[in-house]
């Protein structure tokens, strides 16, 4: 067992999964890895990096994984009880999670969008249903995106960024399958954090193609307006 103020293995392609002590934040365990049920690997010998993970009932999924030879829409789930992988049905484009697409989950459904796939930025989405195990082809959004952040935020999912530090921002709404633009942020960015409190939509941090950002803006859907509250204290990371 590690300590929580000493660092996990390095960032490196691997099997092993560890896990957080959240009441007490003491203490990282290993739950699955080389001394327990190995990820399966994606080619002989090879540990996996950079994939997106979401928790739908009761399994963690790892969606779009890489080697450090090629990107992979192969999709596994974790049984945190059982302590056992399942491959499951993978998605329908590979998507280098370096360029982060984004999953966000609506109604206990997965859904990816944008990333790269190793040549080009994407605008393509797609939406998971674990009861049937498949994966379906949604709208694409209006452009293509990397780098973004996505969240399910009153009704619709908000999708902001992409390449080159853009500011734009756009929704998709499940119930017509259709993406709408919104406003834009006020500052272009990208690799940011992305939440939402009290009913308004947060972008803290991130960088552009300059500098790493300390500014947060917020966002309205009600009147559909942005604007910067505030700035993190601190050096920005």
């Amino acid at each position: 067992m590690t300590s929580a103020s000493e660092r996990l293995p390095p960032s490196s392609p691997g099997t092993q999964l560890f896990t957080l002590d959240c009441p007490t934040v003491s203490s990282w365990q290993l739950v699955a890895g080389e001394e327990a049920d190995p990820l399966i690997p994606l080619r002989p010998m090879m540990y996996v990096a950079s994939f997106e993970t979401a928790f739908v009932k009761g399994y963690v999924y790892f969606v779009g994984q890489f080697d450090k030879v090629e990107n992979y829409n192969r999709v596994h789930r974790f049984d945190p009880v059982k302590r056992v992988w399942q491959e499951v049905a993978p998605i329908a484009l590979s998507r280098d999670t370096c360029t982060e697409p984004k999953l966000f989950l609506v109604l206990l459904q997965i859904y990816i969008c944008g990333g790269n796939n190793g040549n080009d930025c994407l605008s393509t989405a797609e939406v998971y249903d674990p009861i049937v195990d498949q994966w379906s082809m949604i709208a694409p959004m209006t452009i293509q995106r990397s780098g973004m952040g996505v969240i399910a935020y009153k009704d619709e999912v908000g999708g902001f960024e992409g390449e080159n530090d853009l500011k734009t921002a756009e929704a998709y709404n499940p119930q017509t399958d259709t993406w709408r633009s919104v406003s834009s942020m006020i500052n272009a960015r990208s690799y940011f954090g992305i939440e939402t409190m009290e009913d308004l939509l947060y972008v803290v941090g991130g960088n552009d193609d300059f500098t790493t950002y300390a500014k947060v803006e917020c966002y309205n859907k009600e009147s559909d307006e942005i604007h910067s509250p505030a700035t993190l204290s601190g050096t920005p990371f």
